[in-house]
């Protein structure tokens, strides 16, 4: 009987290693091209090249501006915008004087009556006489003044500075309060006397010979010849406007040999010197009555000896106001202007009552 053998069990294998498989991020933009694709695409043009920028749009998605809601931000640009200009060409022109710190009123004294001398008769007769007088012009100090409350928040949180911007408000407005106050002087102190009527301002003839029987009218008095002409920017347009029979400008912008005198316009702003006397033009010469009529509608020729201003500028007052959590911010200022001498001044436009 043959022995019976069992079989050895069959060795397990053994494992057989494989590569491992690292994590990869999802390609999310499955079906884009790579770099040299594009660029060939690119290159050859035509439709395959508008292809694939289809299926880039296909696959990545439009995002706009509105899809970026607070990722955008709306930038400000600085300085603050100002439409007007804190000018005083008038009391610029006149230069403001100190202003005595004591009193509401002050005293300008000036000759009333003017002594006398002439010829001796004859040996040891009577030198001339006559009385030297003196008299008080009052001048009366104004106060001029604004004031802003502001919040601490809106100090606080505003980018530009509200509070700078406020400051910078105030002092304009300031300018062109006492700016406007001498106007109303000049309007205040005009007569009959000093008109010399215009019936034409387009008339350059006219113009000029106007002009200079008023700078006449001015002499005949104190021996004082004009130096200003104050105009309102309308008035300022209507010289600049004026041209001769083949018209050319009464006043050019620029200065040949025969012109009566120059009258830029542009960036340099309304200046000039028509007839030889420095030419201010003030915005402030505006509808303050002057008898039946309005400032704006005159030219004012004068000396300026005549009129006078005074300034003591304080600045600004800042207070905190704790109650309610605000700043208030106060520019002011006292200021005083007079007119001294009114023979030194006239005034040529429409005839009118005053």
């Amino acid at each position: 009987m043959s022995e019976e053998t069992t079989p050895e069990p069959i060795a397990a294998s053994a494992e057989q290693p494989t590569a491992p498989i690292y994590a990869s991020p999802r390609n999310v933009m499955k079906g884009l091209p790579s770099v040299g694709e594009y660029l060939l695409a690119m290159r050859e043009g035509g439709h395959r090249f508008h292809q694939i920028n289809d299926n880039i749009r296909a696959a990545t998605g439009d995002v706009v501006v509105s899809d970026a809601a607070g990722l955008v931000p709306t930038p400000i640009v600085t300085p603050v915008y100002d439409d007007i200009q804190p000018l005083r060409p008038i009391v610029s022109a006149l230069g403001p004087r100190s202003m005595p710190a004591a009193g509401s009123t002050f005293l300008r004294p000036k000759i009333a009556n003017h002594s006398s001398v002439a010829a001796q008769a004859n040996e040891l007769a009577n030198a001339a006489t006559a009385d030297f007088d003196l008299s008080n012009v009052t001048v009366t100090k104004k106060t001029f003044a604004g004031s802003l409350l502001l919040s601490e928040q809106v100090i606080d949180w505003s980018t530009p500075s509200m509070l700078d911007a406020a400051v910078n408000d105030l002092a304009i407005k300031y300018a062109l309060a006492t700016e406007d106050y001498v106007v109303d002087q000049l309007a205040a102190g005009i007569t009959n006397s000093q008109e010399v009527e215009i019936t034409d301002i387009t008339d350059p003839e006219e113009v000029v010979q106007d002009l200079f029987t008023a700078a006449a009218a001015i002499a005949a008095v104190g021996n004082y010849f004009p130096d200003v002409m104050v105009v309102s920017p309308a008035k300022w347009a209507a010289l600049g406007g004026l041209v001769d029979s083949s018209k050319r400008p009464v006043f050019p912008t620029i200065n040949p040999q025969n012109a009566g005198g120059t009258m830029p316009a542009g960036v340099t702003g309304p200046s000039g010197n028509p007839l030889g006397l420095n030419l201010i033009v003030s915005n402030q010469v505006g509808t303050q009555a002057v008898g039946n009529k309005t400032a704006t509608e005159y030219l004012w020729l004068m000396n300026s000896r005549g009129l006078e201003c005074y300034e003591s500028y304080k600045g600004f007052i800042r207070q905190e106001e704790a109650q309610n959590l605000s700043v208030r911010v106060t520019v002011r200022g006292y200021f005083a202007a007079e007119i001294i001498d009114v023979n030194m001044i006239r005034i040529l436009g429409p005839d009118a009552t005053f």
